[in-house]
């Protein structure tokens, strides 16, 4: 949410979407989901920035290898750093913006549409149902632990946009 409040023009790119989609009489449910790449494209976004676990579960070498130059013995446990590859250069162009377009068209897990469809629902429901407004600027800076969560906590307002939403 503090990424769509603080990127206007996402948040207008996603209501076209879910109009276009849903229409202005009812609210989103489930089976719209699918007909929304674009709400897809930003909850990826929002992962690639901010994943749930900075670290993943570790891992576990089964043989010996070399990966990236460096040789891993067998049995070697292994942390992988998420936080760190969404915010690699080589890996991503402009990695500190937010830009939800640079998933349209990407290939993907395949288990990702089925454990996504929830997320994308409940955030497709706030943008649709509502305007959000914050006071002041948006302080996105992190606290890191097991997860990370932003140091200061989002206070935002919502304003009823469609009299069809609870």
């Amino acid at each position: 949410m503090s990424e769509i409040i603080r990127h206007p023009r996402v948040a207008k790119k996603m209501r076209e979407e879910i109009d276009s989609v849903v229409g202005r009489e009812r609210v989103v449910s489930e089976r719209d989901i699918a007909s929304m790449e674009y709400v897809e494209c930003v909850v990826k976004e929002t992962l690639r920035l901010y994943p749930a676990a900075p670290f993943l579960l570790p891992h576990e070498s089964t043989q010996d290898c070399t990966v990236g130059g460096y040789f891993i013995p067998e049995r070697t446990r292994l942390m992988i750093n998420a936080w760190a590859i969404g915010r690699d250069p080589s890996l991503w162009e402009d990695p500190l913006e937010f830009r939800p377009e640079r998933f349209l068209g990407r290939r993907g897990c395949p288990g990702v549409p089925m454990a996504s469809v929830t997320v994308n629902l409940m955030l497709a429901q706030l943008v649709h149902c509502f305007e959000w407004t914050v006071e002041g600027d948006l302080d996105m800076t992190e606290v890191f632990g097991g997860t990370t969560p932003r140091r200061d906590e989002l206070l935002a307002f919502p304003a009823l946009r469609l009299s069809t939403c609870p």
